[in-house]
């Protein structure tokens, strides 16, 4: 019985190691645009492995609005500049050409701080916006109170979607904590019944040898536990 126990642990345990993985997974991590470009000045390999066509939020201040060189838009994003770049950078994000991402930019001011749903590439200077279907409605751009936007609609969403993994990951946390339990109760229960069945052997019946295997029998017993042999008629 032990082992059978020990055996279901260890498989709740595996869907429990699943089952926050998933829920992880949702979650996108957020790098402000100093960052991206302190991380690319340490080491460009590292940099390319790390951000190369992952997804991540970035964040920072909007210099510029504008169309790039194949019609789609253009946000830049300021890095400020310290000792050891005293002029700063620049941080392009590029968003597809169409109605949608027009509205969106459109609302946007120089100085404001945004977040924005993107994929990296191999170099800090551009990175690319992932926004929602345009044939989806998106809801009008709206200031929050510490004064930044979010930039895409599809955030919005992703945003949910975080929230709800979470709770149903927390929910099936909690679950199985409840089944892991319930099943070692169980299992002690099974196995006092057995100490007590034999407790119980042991203080009202006498024990004998099996003629053929040797081994310690109760009278109760028509055959041996050992080789089966009869013990009773036969």
């Amino acid at each position: 019985m032990a082992v059978n126990s020990s055996s279901y642990k260890k498989w709740m345990v595996t869907v429990l190691f699943l089952l926050v993985s998933c829920v992880i997974g949702f979650a996108q991590p957020i790098i402000s645009a100093t960052q991206l470009y302190m991380e690319y000045n340490d080491n460009q390999i590292r940099f390319e492995q790390n951000y190369q066509g992952k997804l991540f939020y970035i964040t920072g201040e909007v210099s510029e609005m504008r169309r790039g060189f194949l019609g789609d838009y253009v946000v830049e994003l300021r890095v400020p500049g310290n000792w050891d770049n005293i002029y700063g950078a620049i941080i392009h994000v590029v968003f597809p050409k169409n109605q949608s991402t027009q509205k969106e930019i459109a609302n946007l001011e120089k100085g404001e701080n945004v977040k924005i749903l993107v994929t990296g590439r191999a170099t800090y200077n551009y990175v690319d916006a992932v926004i929602a279907e345009e044939k989806r409605p998106e809801p009008v751009p709206q200031k929050t109170s510490s004064g930044s936007k979010n930039v895409s609609g599809h955030e919005n969403n992703t945003v949910a979607g975080e929230v709800i993994s979470f709770i149903v990951g927390l929910l099936f946390l909690v679950l199985i904590i409840v089944l892991i339990k319930k099943a070692g109760a169980n299992a002690k229960k099974r196995q006092q019944a057995i100490m007590d069945e034999i407790d119980n052997d042991q203080t009202t019946s006498s024990y004998d040898r099996c003629g053929k295997c040797g081994a310690k029998v109760s009278e109760k017993h028509n055959f041996c536990r050992g080789c089966g042999n009869p013990l009773k008629g036969g």
